[in-house]
């Protein structure tokens, strides 16, 4: 597949324009009309973790409701960086206009809406861990607008990585992942850039946990002796985000949520995944997992085998990628 994907709705037949464009998106989002002047163009290139989307969008509405968030499994994030033109973002808690040079950041496993109205803006789709390398504070970025000057940075990068193609230069994915991780933290504002031993502690203990998920002895003294920090530092470093066992947890659920959703695991147990996940018992994984997202490990598993379930319009495009940052 060539490293650059282009849809251009005006090279399609009008009558079968709209439904040429959502069938792009069957696979993750619900799209619809919001007027009579539709029109698309969408450019998508892919660089290791991200999939980075030119999009020049009129008249169109796109959704990701509670049903559809919980059916497709999607873990990874998507940052919107309004260029011209107009983008609403609805949300749980509200609304919000994202005005030009505004970036907005989205969590897929959350509901969201959009609308696009003569807008130009980039969507960049972002593995999940990338952004939890950037943040301790990921779960609770969804909706968040970024401004100001260090926001303007990570926008100037976004649209010089797009500009200039990166796409076609896949020798520089590890390079420019790292680029945009460490522009994206400093947007943030985190912690983590303020003090630059505690960001390389975080990202140590971060590494540390991910590789020993499955340990039953990853506890806080042992992660401390392995990190070589004392305990007291480590629970100063999770405290903004509820201590290192609830880190530790929502990580454990993360992961069941993704072997859950490999086609290998299919025919194996629940029991069995949450125990690869890290979890002791099977009745504490389901209870943390529908505290975290809203249904229980076999309600989400149903929902993936759903015959009814909506798929791509083909296997062409750019869905291979998507599913890609998400594994």
């Amino acid at each position: 597949m060539s490293p650059i994907f282009l849809f251009d709705a005006q090279k399609v037949v009008s009558t079968d324009r709209f439904e040429a464009y959502r069938g792009l998106y069957a696979s993750g989002s619900d799209v619809a009309l919001a007027g009579g002047d539709f029109r698309a163009r969408v450019e998508v290139q892919k660089l290791g973790r991200l999939v980075m989307f030119d999009r020049h969008l009129n008249d169109v509405v796109h959704e990701r409701t509670v049903r559809r968030v919980k059916a497709d499994g999607f873990e990874h994030f998507t940052l919107q960086l309004n260029l011209s033109g107009r983008l609403l973002a609805e949300l749980p808690d509200g609304s919000v206009e994202v005005g030009p040079g505004e970036i907005i950041v989205f969590d897929m496993t959350r509901p969201q809406r959009t609308q696009a109205q003569s807008a130009h803006f980039l969507t960049f789709s972002v593995a999940r861990d990338v952004i939890e390398a950037a943040s301790l504070k990921a779960f609770a970025l969804h909706g968040t607008v970024l401004t100001g000057a260090r926001a303007g940075i990570l926008a100037d990068l976004m649209r010089s990585f797009v500009r200039h193609r990166i796409g076609e230069q896949p020798d520089s994915s590890g390079a420019a992942t790292r680029m945009f991780r460490e522009a994206l933290a400093m947007a943030l504002g985190g912690a983590e850039t303020a003090s630059p031993p505690d960001g390389d502690s975080l990202s140590r203990v971060r590494l540390l946990i991910e590789h020993h998920l499955p340990a039953s002895d990853l506890s806080p003294a042992w992660i401390a002796r392995k990190a070589g920090l004392s305990r007291t530092r480590l629970y100063e470093l999770f405290k903004p985000i509820g201590g290192i066992s609830a880190y530790v947890q929502a990580r454990r659920t993360a992961r069941l949520r993704a072997l859950l959703g490999r086609p290998e695991n299919r025919m194996r147990s629940v029991g069995h995944l949450a125990f690869q996940a890290g979890f002791a018992a099977e009745s504490h994984a389901i209870r943390l997992y529908k505290r975290q997202f809203g249904e229980t490990p076999g309600q989400h598993r149903r929902n993936l085998q759903d015959p009814t379930r909506p798929q791509p319009a083909s296997a062409g495009g750019f869905h291979g990628w998507i599913d890609d940052i998400n594994r």
